[in-house]
């Protein structure tokens, strides 16, 4: 099952853990979206908005959950929810070169590879950008 904001309150804390495994770091300020299964957050993943911009952000993913597609419906979850919600035109998605699995997941959804950045910590990252 698929939730977002106010839903998903009661697993604030399991977010921020989940963040904390996957990625190193909690995110916070955001709009979150989240796969629960019997009981238990097992995907989470967020939007921000930068200016006239929103970002998918914070895609993770419990190990022992990964190979089933779900980060590939949270993408699909968030783009619905701006469509409906804030009627946006654009998202973008930074993914790190090495993360393959995330490039195929958003590529296959149509986003497209738009340029590369340098972040503070001196690594890269790929912009990708969809027209919703």
């Amino acid at each position: 099952m698929i939730f977002e904001g106010e839903k998903l309150k009661e697993f604030k804390e399991d977010i921020w853990k989940l963040h904390k495994l996957g990625l190193g770091y909690k995110v916070d300020h955001m709009t979150y979206f989240g796969i629960i299964e019997e009981e238990k957050l097992v995907a989470t993943g967020a939007l921000k908005c930068y200016g006239p911009i929103w970002y998918m952000r914070a895609d993770v993913v419990v190990p022992k959950f990964r190979g089933r597609g779900l980060q590939r419906k949270l993408i699909q979850e968030r783009m619905e929810w701006l469509k409906k919600v804030k009627k946006e035109e654009r998202v973008r998605v930074g993914i790190e070169p090495w993360n393959l699995h995330s490039i195929k997941n958003y590529e296959m959804l149509g986003f497209e590879l738009k340029g590369m950045r340098n972040l503070k910590n001196k690594n890269k990252i790929n912009l990708y950008e969809i027209k919703l």
